[in-house]
């Protein structure tokens, strides 16, 4: 996908995608500047094809948001790949009238809190900047000449990260680890001289449950762990005591695109397993080469477009009321089958 080489006259650009041509494994889309306007976006629309029909006479309508670009930092992590365009607009247009004190309350506004995506949510943050207290003079020069990313937040931020012990206007949070790229996963079977053993985690957001995950993961020997910037726990103290330090030893990637991860996964010979109730019984599937399970979130399960590039579906079997298991529990069910077969036990 071409970058976009954003510049400050704008808050946001969003690359739109026809998804129907996305489906056919062509990435056909454009950048888009916002704010904009209904008559521009529909230009952008017949660009990309949207309108238009394919080699069977079906029509082109559907599309989605592939990447955000930014420079407000942080947000183009909360947006999502539906996102109301009229919404969106209106945001953009707000932030476009911020003054540079107003980027730095709003910044710390999305720091606080559990934003979701909801666009509505961060429209409402633009509209009630006056809530939010923030540091502006407070500095650390080191930690930023580091490399590490500093942050000015309101008092309750501070607050909430010391648990409510005294912090005096600072406060820092690392990772348990460092994050690695899917190359560098793939690479750790071609080191061990194994088939690829991935596991991929679809927006599993409930720190506690992707600490059980990895824990589990790496007891099983997999090579690591995929998850997105987007609507997922991160790498932060809890998943490190969750996993029982087990975060700390097993790759994890972070990538802004889960679909394209895939991809990538694909080429390198992988194949994709997604969970799903619609899918074979989880015993009766071959598991033994290389593979990559995708564990699907806690409400929703696997999202649509991850679901149709898995190359299998896999069930368990559910013989009682409840008809579904904790995430953590059904991944753990589901790799612990994959090391019987590929340990032929």
């Amino acid at each position: 996908m071409p970058h976009y080489d954003y510049d400050k006259d704008y808050p946001f650009a969003a690359f739109i995608t026809n998804l129907g041509k996305y489906n056919e494994g062509a990435l056909v889309g454009e950048w888009v500047k916002f704010p904009t306007t209904a008559e521009e976006l529909k230009k952008v629309f017949e660009r990309i094809g949207i309108g238009s029909k394919d080699e069977f006479g079906q029509t082109y309508e559907e599309w989605f948001i592939t990447d955000y670009d930014c420079y407000v930092d942080g947000l183009y992590d909360l947006l999502g790949e539906y996102a109301n365009l009229d919404e969106l607009n209106y945001l953009a247009s707000k932030l476009d009238d911020m003054s540079q004190d107003e980027y730095e309350r709003f910044q710390a506004a999305m720091e606080i809190g559990d934003h979701t995506g909801s666009i509505q949510e961060l429209i409402n943050l633009t509209e009630n900047l006056d809530c939010y207290d923030v540091y502006p003079d407070i500095h650390d020069h080191d930690a930023r000449n580091s490399g590490a990313v500093v942050k000015d937040v309101d008092s309750r931020k501070l607050d909430q990260l010391t648990g409510g012990k005294s912090h005096q206007g600072v406060a820092a949070s690392g990772a348990c680890a460092e994050y690695v790229t899917v190359e560098d996963i793939l690479q750790i079977s071609v080191k061990k001289g194994t088939s690829p053993f991935i596991i991929i985690c679809d927006e599993i957001e409930d720190p506690h449950n992707l600490g059980a995950i990895i824990r589990t993961a790496e007891a099983a020997g997999a090579d690591g762990v995929i998850i997105p910037k987007r609507r997922s726990a991160s790498l932060n103290a809890t998943v490190f005591k969750t996993s029982a330090g087990a975060a700390s030893w097993l790759p994890v990637a972070r990538v802004s695109n889960l679909s394209a991860a895939v991809d990538t996964l694909k080429n390198n010979g992988v194949w994709i397993y997604g969970t799903d109730a619609s899918g074979e019984s989880y015993d009766g599937v071959d598991l033994s080469g290389g593979i990559a399970l995708i564990i699907g979130s806690e409400g929703s399960g696997m999202g649509r477009l991850l679901k149709e590039k898995c190359d299998f579906l896999l069930r368990l079997p559910m013989h009682g009321k409840i008809t579904s298991l904790n995430a953590s529990v059904a991944a753990g069910i589901f790799m612990y089958e994959a090391v019987r077969q590929r340990n032929k036990l």
